[in-house]
C-alpha cells in the first residue's frame, strides 16, 4: 500500500469555492491515493436544458480547477436512463488509448439537476 495523498491547498480552495456557488451543501470526497476529488454529492445544480452528455461535459468544463478532468480528454463509454435519473459514464484517454481504471460518472435528474459526480481521473500522467 502507498502512503495516504492529501488534498493540495489548491484543491481545497477550490472545494471551498466549488461548495459557496450551492449554498455550502455539497459533500466532497478525496481520493487517497491521488489527493483528487473522488466524488462530490448531496445536493444539486440548477435544472439545465440539453442531453444528459452535453450537461455533464458542461459541468465538468464549468468546474475544471476542482475536478482536473480535461474534456478533451475523456470519451462517452455509455449513457444510462432511468425512471428518475440519468447516468453518464466517461472514460479517460491518453495519446489515442484508454487508461484503465478512470471512470468519471456524472448523475443528473431527467430535468437536468446534476446530482453526483465520482470520478477516478487521473491528471497527472506523463509520457516515457
Amino acid at each position: 500500500f502507498s502512503k495516504k495523498i492529501n488534498p493540495s491547498k489548491e484543491i481545497l480552495s477550490e472545494a471551498k469555492r466549488f461548495n459557496e456557488k450551492y449554498e455550502n451543501k455539497w459533500k466532497i470526497k478525496f481520493n487517497p491515493f491521488t489527493g483528487q476529488v473522488a466524488e462530490v454529492f448531496g445536493y444539486h445544480t440548477k435544472p439545465q436544458k440539453g442531453e444528459p452528455e452535453e450537461i455533464a461535459i458542461r459541468f465538468l468544463s464549468e468546474n475544471k480547477p476542482l475536478f482536473k478532468i480535461e474534456p478533451k480528454n475523456i470519451r462517452l463509454l455509455k449513457k444510462e436512463k432511468r425512471p428518475e435519473f440519468n447516468h453518464v459514464t466517461y472514460q479517460q484517454m491518453y495519446q489515442g488509448f484508454v487508461v484503465e481504471n478512470t471512470n468519471i460518472i456524472v448523475s443528473l435528474t431527467n430535468d437536468g439537476k446534476i446530482i453526483s459526480v465520482s470520478s477516478n481521473y487521473y491528471h497527472k500522467i506523463k509520457s516515457t
